[in-house]
């Protein structure tokens, strides 16, 4: 009986950190984010904070990922908007925006 119980508590406690290693490893969108065809880069650093590249022009931005959404905010007329990160990893622009898909580059 004793073994059984034993078995028990150590298939759960292989079970319970195999599920706390598989929600840590979410896949993080920081990086850097590229058309080279097009001139666009978007480069999303840790902490919530982003550069928008256009042609050669910079403009800072912040982001904020939700689900499969990260909204970019931009100061100035440097863009942003809401991406949706597609299943490969890249992120399609929003809706209508002058922008292709961008490939994770980095």
């Amino acid at each position: 009986m004793c073994i059984h119980k034993l078995r028990y508590a150590a298939l759960t406690a292989i079970l319970f950190c195999l599920c706390c290693a598989l929600a840590a490893c979410g896949k993080s969108v920081t990086g850097t984010y590229t058309d080279p065809a097009s001139g666009f880069t978007l480069e999303l650093k840790s902490g919530g904070e982003a550069t928008i590249t256009f042609m050669g022009n910079s403009g800072p931005c912040t982001y904020k990922v939700d689900g499969n959404q990260v909204a970019v905010t931009c100061q100035g007329q440097a863009g942003g908007g809401v991406f949706t990160i597609q299943s490969d990893g890249s992120l399609a622009p929003p809706p209508g925006a002058p922008m292709p898909i961008l490939k994770k580059t980095k």
